[in-house]
């Protein structure tokens, strides 16, 4: 039966707009709020976990925006992701502990 199919469904899991990733997000943190602390090995996973989400939002907010907005709001003007997610590390400056985790881990030589 997908044989039939001529495009693929998305690979979204039901995730289509940044609201619908916002409120992912949103549920994450309360799982993480509803952790016991007496297992620290679970409240570390949803901590990441929560990081990452929050990292990616750029992502996805990134696409749902018109050129007027990714112009605006990158640094340097140019619309690109890369600007616009140097220009959310300005008005979070949290953001930027993900790439440097990244960087970590590769330099250590763990790369899932």
């Amino acid at each position: 039966m997908l044989a039939a199919m001529s495009t693929p469904p998305p690979k979204t899991f039901h995730l289509q707009t940044a609201r619908d990733r916002h409120d992912m997000l949103v549920w994450e943190v309360e799982q993480l709020i509803d952790t016991s602390v007496t297992d620290a090995r679970l409240v570390a996973y949803r901590i990441v976990h929560c990081a990452i989400s929050a990292w990616h939002m750029t992502d996805w907010v990134f696409e749902g925006l018109d050129d007027e907005r990714r112009r605006e709001w990158s640094v340097g003007n140019d619309g690109s992701l890369i600007g616009f997610k140097k220009w959310a590390r300005l008005q979070q400056p949290l953001l930027s502990i993900l790439p440097r985790t990244r960087r970590i881990r590769e330099a250590q030589g763990y790369d899932p």
